[in-house]
């Protein structure tokens, strides 16, 4: 319960920075912050959970992670995608990238359905 209520706190937290980094600094700096915030962010949730922590620490921790992930990757790196593209060929590009997320997503879906029966506990 008290994880979740962090959770949307640290995510609009951190995209919000997220946008603010990318008008002060631009885009490619933004995406390497909000990549190294994710990684810190997410390195905080798994110990949060390892050492039992606190747990408004746990949630605030995964919403930054996803926060930073969301403002870097979907918002931040489709338009970059999309702008060193040519002209004739931007949507295709958008598309492709779109239609690569979904295939790998169904990919590690398919995969973990198959490996975690197998894993011992």
């Amino acid at each position: 319960m008290f994880t979740l209520f962090l959770y949307p706190v640290g995510n609009a937290l951190f995209t919000l920075i997220s946008g603010f980094v990318s008008d002060k600094f631009g885009r490619k700096i933004t995406i390497i912050a909000m990549s190294c915030s994710a990684l810190a962010c997410y390195l905080l949730f798994i110990l949060s959970g390892m050492f039992k922590w606190t747990p408004y620490l746990t949630g605030f921790a995964i919403g930054g992670f996803m926060g930073s992930y969301w403002g870097a990757g979907d918002t931040i790196g489709g338009i970059m995608f999309s702008e060193s593209s040519p002209t004739n060929l931007r949507s295709s590009v958008t598309v492709i990238n779109t239609l690569i997320n979904g295939v790998m997503g169904a990919l590690a879906t398919v995969i973990s359905m198959i490996l975690l029966p197998v894993i011992p506990e």
